[in-house]
């Protein structure tokens, strides 16, 4: 039997501060306009739920 953890899929601004966030007390950045991709790329992607359906 597997846990499962169902998380809504997070919009474009949300995304965003998921992946710059954990880098805001370090003195670690990203390369300009990494992040930004990154999110382009993660809201493009096809999603499958458990029921099967595909949605993006």
């Amino acid at each position: 039997m597997q846990a499962r953890f169902r998380m809504e899929r997070l919009g474009g601004e949300a995304a965003q501060t998921a992946i710059e966030g954990p880098l805001i007390y370090t003195d670690r950045e990203y390369a300009e306009g990494v992040p930004e991709i990154l999110v382009f790329e993660l809201l493009r992607n096809r999603v499958q739920s458990a029921e099967g359906k595909r949605s993006r």
